[in-house]
């Protein structure tokens, strides 16, 4: 049903991401919750596979968790026990990899240099590395040095500026990101993920204010957004 409706618009599947949630993470104490995980995972992996995607970008643990639920050894054995099944990816085609969040969404996978540690650990030819724009531009020293150090372990690469909003836009030093993808002669997709911009809206006039928190919902700024997505297109087409 997802594929014929994708197929109607002209549409095709590059990804589908796991996060993961309360009831599946693959760190937390419960194996129940662990178990979740995986089988969500799996999930995950059967639908790229039947919509025609090539990857599987992994959160292993649930955004906005800041700290640990158990011993450091602990977490980094049920993280290595479960996303070894990530065997299941390579047997469907399809290439996992973890994503480093910056430290104000995860505490776990930072840095490249983290996500890179961990994998080589595990020594799975299907797991590989996620890196972001926005996070990098947080948490690295050198955003581009860092591309270098993932090399080929590099599945996906998510773009948008120094503020979530269309690159370009920022002060994120794109030619340089460019030479360093173009090093390790990076063949993956280069994946846009903007935040679209909030406006506070009152409910009961339908206006803007953000003076009375209580009365108000967020609202897209849909031509704004909309705005945003033709230039990040613009961009991405002459990026490298």
């Amino acid at each position: 049903m997802l594929r014929r409706s994708m197929n109607a618009f002209g549409l095709s599947c590059h990804g589908v991401v796991f996060l993961a949630a309360a009831e599946s993470d693959f760190a937390f104490p419960d194996p129940t919750t662990r178990a979740r995980a995986l089988s969500d995972l799996r999930g995950c992996i059967d639908l790229c596979a039947e919509l025609g995607g090539r990857i599987v970008p992994i959160v292993p643990r649930p955004v906005g968790l800041l700290g640990p639920t158990a011993p450091r050894a602990d977490e980094w054995g049920w993280l290595q026990d479960g996303l070894a099944g990530a065997a299941h990816a390579a047997a469907a085609g399809i290439k996992t990899g973890i994503e480093a969040l910056n430290r104000f969404e995860g505490y776990l996978f930072n840095r490249c240099a983290d996500v890179v540690a961990f994998v080589s650990e595990i020594e799975h030819p299907g797991l590989g590395v996620v890196l972001d724009t926005f996070h990098m531009n947080i948490e690295e020293p050198n955003p581009a040095t860092a591309i270098l150090a993932a090399g080929d372990r590099l599945i996906d690469f998510q773009v948008a500026d120094s503020d979530r909003s269309a690159p370009g836009r920022g002060h994120v030093d794109w030619p340089a990101l460019a030479n360093a993808l173009r090093a390790i002669d990076y063949r993956g997709a280069l994946t846009a993920e903007l935040a679209p911009p909030i406006t506070s809206i009152d409910i009961k006039s339908g206006r803007a204010n953000s003076s009375a928190p209580p009365k108000s919902a967020t609202h897209i700024d849909e031509p704004e957004f909309a705005d945003q997505l033709r230039e990040t297109a613009d961009f991405l087409r002459d990026f490298l």
